[in-house]
């Protein structure tokens, strides 16, 4: 007899939301210390890229993410030791 295969199941509304927020995040702290260089691309920088993904520039982000403590959400340490 054969075995049944598990199936994984989408994640909910709000998961797959909450999974943007955190790409967005992560990606906007990548982009943040080379925003000026060019991306792999050579066609645009690294805070254009960032714009196209996000619908807003590294600025606003910025702005947004420290408002909502996103810092925190995600385990990055105010400070560093």
């Amino acid at each position: 007899m054969a075995q049944k295969r598990s199936r994984t199941t989408s994640p909910s509304e709000e998961e797959a939301a909450e999974l943007e927020q955190q790409r967005i995040y992560f990606l906007a702290r990548h982009c943040w210390p080379v925003k000026a260089n060019l991306a792999p691309s050579g066609r645009c920088t690294w805070g254009d890229v960032f714009k196209r993904h996000s619908g807003m520039t590294l600025h606003e982000y910025s702005e947004h993410a420290r408002k909502l403590k996103l810092r925190t959400k995600y385990g990055i340490p105010d400070k560093l030791p």
